[in-house]
């Protein structure tokens, strides 16, 4: 049976649950401290885990000498990782190269923080406005889908400085503006301040469904029965989503593609300009995309 090396008593730590996440090639144990300084090296102007109104990020909370699991190069995490990590006490994990994750990472194992100096690949990721889970120097793919959701709907949080490829991306009470970037094709479904979501889908060119403009665009089942006009919890159901995607179903409704998105706006803008000939030529642009796409038919 193959032993690792590593000193229990200066991490406190307890061996027997740490040798199996240092059977992975390349693992080791390191200190925040090591992070932190390799970290500025790599990008000295970075702010890693900033947040809003003061709070302390999970950067400034954890002490110099934090345990942490180090992987050298890439890395892949399959099934189980995410429970040995967290009953071993590490929490966080420095990858060198690039992450794979062949799982979403869910509760309570989202508590876990990956810092990874390349970039992530995953199905589907879940991001979080109040706890910096995911620390990124590259980009971040999600090839089905990602959530970036704020802890309540008290005000519009600003997201993070990721490069966020992904066809489909869900806000609750997170901005979509810089500092995230999005990739072009990036379907954006939000919900947030009402007002500035309103401007903000009629400005932006990313194609952008806002607060109950799901129910035009979606499968019944996939979103939250919308009771009231104010009704702000979050709708989407990401887990039917993915599940959906991952057998190679659509999660459009029949009538609709995302392609429609974008003339509807552009036709919502030439009505508040008043130019009704020209509104009417993107309204009906949008509807030989997508004949049940029902806002355009309405105007």
């Amino acid at each position: 049976m193959t032993t690792f090396a590593f000193d229990a008593d200066r991490w406190g730590l307890d061996p027997q649950k740490v040798h199996p996440l240092l059977s992975m090639p390349g693992s080791s144990i390191a200190s925040m401290a090591a992070l932190r300084a390799h970290w500025e090296q790599l990008s000295p102007k970075a702010v890693i885990g900033s947040h809003q109104d003061g709070e302390e990020s999970e950067w400034g909370t954890a002490q110099e000498t934090t345990p942490i699991l180090k992987i050298t190069g890439d890395a892949r995490i399959f099934s189980g990782f995410h429970e040995r990590l967290f009953a071993a006490g590490l929490y966080r994990v420095w990858v060198s190269g690039d992450l794979y994750l062949q799982e979403p990472i869910q509760w309570p194992y989202s508590l876990n923080t990956f810092y990874v100096e390349g970039n992530i690949f995953s199905q589907t990721l879940a991001l979080s406005s109040d706890r910096d889970h995911v620390t990124v120097q590259g980009h971040i793919h999600a090839t089905q889908l990602a959530t970036y959701y704020a802890s309540d709907d008290g005000d519009t949080r600003q997201p993070q400085g990721h490069h966020l490829r992904t066809p489909l991306l869900f806000l609750w009470f997170v901005d979509f503006a810089p500092p995230l970037i999005l990739s072009p094709e990036t379907v954006v479904f939000a919900v947030g301040d009402f007002e500035e979501l309103t401007q903000q889908s009629l400005e932006t060119d990313q194609p952008m469904l806002i607060w109950h403009e799901c129910a035009y665009a979606l499968r019944d089942e996939l979103y939250e029965q919308i009771e009231e006009p104010w009704y702000n919890n979050i709708l989407w159901k990401t887990e039917e989503m993915g599940q959906l995607l991952s057998d190679g179903e659509s999660i459009w409704r029949e009538g609709f593609t995302p392609e429609a998105i974008q003339p509807w706006r552009a036709g919502q803008r030439h009505l508040q300009g008043r130019q009704t000939k020209e509104a009417l030529q993107q309204f009906n642009l949008a509807l030989q995309l997508a004949p049940g796409f029902a806002p355009a038919a309405q105007g």
